[in-house]
């Protein structure tokens, strides 16, 4: 079966043991309609990586891996997730107000939801760092980044 038609039977699939499509989904449209996050960075949301010819302020999630947790009857119907949110800007306070509005959305969730019907157990910020890129051109306009990672704990349907 080619690989396209298998992706699109997996995103039809509403539960099972694809919900990561819906963990990821759901994180995009719970971003995408923060109100706060979209007055700094308008549409400039994205998924894995900074386009080239994105404007900035931008934001960027990254899901750096999606487990299933496990107990020694089989599945447990529980996943961790750790989800980077990259903030990139020109200017450093934009990088700060941009993870601080993330902050505000997902840190410290208990027993909580993502659209989609997604049940959030509990999220952790697990690690932050930050840098500056130089410029690439002769200006001094360089590229501020900013990283949180985040560890998401949420219910899924259990494969039979």
């Amino acid at each position: 079966m080619p690989i396209p038609v298998i992706l699109t039977i997996l995103r039809s699939q509403a539960a099972g043991p694809y919900v990561a499509f819906g963990f990821r989904a759901a994180l995009a449209t719970g971003l995408k309609s923060n109100a706060a996050l979209t007055l700094i960075v308008g549409q400039r949301i994205f998924p894995q990586v900074l386009p080239q010819t994105a404007g900035l302020p931008a934001l960027v999630y990254v899901v750096r891996s999606n487990v299933p947790v496990h107990n020694l009857s089989g599945a447990a119907g529980v996943t961790e997730a750790r989800v980077e949110f990259r903030a990139y800007s020109t200017v450093n306070g934009d990088c700060d107000a941009i993870l601080q509005v993330v902050r505000n959305q997902f840190e410290g969730i208990i027993n909580g939801s993502l659209p989609g019907s997604i049940q959030i157990l509990e999220t952790v910020r697990k690690d932050e760092f930050d840098r500056w890129d130089p410029p690439v051109t002769q200006s001094d306009l360089g590229t501020y980044f900013e990283m949180h990672d985040y560890l998401f704990r949420y219910r899924e349907s259990i494969p039979s």
